[in-house]
């Protein structure tokens, strides 16, 4: 079924007063259509993002708006409704030369900064003379696809009953938090158009779309997706091809899941994006009601999904490795492991030694054989408690390395990707430095 054979289509085309509007709004569908039938040949591992696709998130919008909301829908909400539909993905289209002009690019460069880990793996295979690491690559240019709609999109806007921009901030608004873009979502009462229904109703569409209708079996064998070497893609694959979907009962509102699972490894995955999807039609509904217009406060999105997973050569049940607190903690902290009262004072001087250490590995305008110094001062308190401190001249701790790795057991912050990726970029002012 096409896009315009859709409830919302059929809605535009009663209200809609201008025909060449429609027309319009034909060769701008078309031409997305057209688009993403080239986001293969970047993501040829991907689950599909076509014409199915685009029916379906329309499909799920109006089951969400249920008859009664398509009949309150505007003209202009019915158009940007279906062009989101059909734009939300072609941020996944590129070809061959703009792939490699954004992997020069600012934002490529901004990307790297705050991933350590990936920004080691580039600066590495650019040393050795090797290509950016595919997985790298990849992983990129699916995160910053909601954000290059906006680019993709003709500039010879001709359509009158939606505004470019916002189009592209609700593509945009699919890949961040409603709270982040809800300013570029305001009602415009000109074109009675509710920005923020529109970019709610096309996230939840886009992630309830989850059926195996996006992951033939006949193109999983053709494009022998088990052997790429590309587990992550396995996994979404049979995921899907798991997955009966999603069904919401409009009699009652009640959205149900079903799929049949002959891995429990896939019942995990599907359970964990089930657990995801509640958190959106939670969040969502609640964002409704703040941001959205008052006529469509009333809609009633499902909370949660009931789920019921057919399982098949296996058995799951609530199994878990449970510990004693008492005796885990007499484990840690016990005569066991620390038989003299030392031991502490030793564990904080070695932390001491290792934040001087790191600081002069990453500080090289640091005159470290003057001014490193560990200073261990006590005390006694009123009640005869001894007290001891330990002031050092070391690294320092921000807000992240406290919450990310002093507070928890087991990570340290010195062999973390955060730490080399700092001793990387000092070394190399190191280097330059005249």
């Amino acid at each position: 079924m096409g896009y315009q054979e859709n409830k919302i289509w059929k809605r535009l085309e009663e209200i809609c007063v201008n025909s060449s509007e429609l027309g319009n709004i034909i060769e701008m569908c078309d031409s997305a259509i057209e688009l993403v039938k080239t986001i293969r040949d970047t993501f040829p591992d991907y689950t599909l993002h076509d014409e199915t696709h685009i029916c379906n998130v329309i499909n799920w919008m109006e089951q969400i708006l249920g008859d009664s909301g398509i009949e309150m829908l505007s003209a202009g909400e019915c158009s940007m409704l279906i062009l989101a539909a059909c734009y939300h993905d072609v941020g996944m289209c590129y070809t061959k030369e703009q792939r490699e002009k954004e992997l020069k690019s600012h934002r490529f460069t901004e990307y790297l900064e705050k991933n350590p880990k990936e920004y080691l793996m580039v600066k590495r295979s650019k040393e050795t003379g090797e290509e950016i690491p595919q997985g790298i690559q990849i992983e990129y240019f699916r995160k910053i696809h909601p954000q290059r709609v906006d680019e993709l999109l003709p500039e010879n806007w001709e359509i009158n009953t939606v505004r470019r921009d916002k189009l592209a901030a609700i593509c945009k608004s699919h890949g961040e938090k409603i709270e982040s873009c809800k300013d570029e979502l305001l009602y415009d009462g000109f074109l009675e158009t509710d920005h923020v229904l529109c970019a709610i109703l096309l996230r939840l569409a886009d992630v309830l779309d989850f059926d195996m209708s996006r992951a033939p079996h006949i193109l999983y064998e053709f494009q022998k997706i088990s052997t790429t070497g590309n587990p992550s893609a396995e996994t979404e694959w049979k995921k899907h091809q798991a997955s009966n979907g999603f069904k919401l009962m409009q009699e009652n509102r009640t959205l149900v899941y079903r799929a049949v699972c002959e891995d429990m490894q896939d019942e995990y995955t599907i359970m964990n994006f089930l657990d995801y999807v509640d958190e959106e039609l939670e969040n969502c509904s609640l964002k409704l009601k703040q941001y959205g217009h008052a006529k469509w406060k009333l809609i009633n999105i499902p909370m949660k999904a009931e789920r019921y997973i057919e399982r098949r050569g296996y058995q799951t049940g609530e199994y878990r490795l449970t510990l004693e607190a008492d005796n885990v903690l007499d484990l840690l902290m016990g005569d066991d492991l620390y038989s003299a009262d030392v031991t502490f004072i030793r564990e904080l001087l070695q932390n001491a030694l290792d934040a001087v250490r790191a600081r002069r590995a990453v500080d090289y305008r640091w005159n470290w054989e003057e001014e490193n110094q560990i200073i261990v001062s006590g005390w006694s308190d009123k009640e005869e408690n001894q007290w001891f401190r330990i002031d050092d001249s070391g690294i320092g701790m921000d807000e992240p390395a406290i919450m990310n790795y002093f507070l928890r057991v087991g990570r340290s912050y010195y062999q973390s990707d955060e730490f080399k990726k700092l001793k990387y970029d000092n070394k190399k002012i190191m280097i330059l430095r005249p």
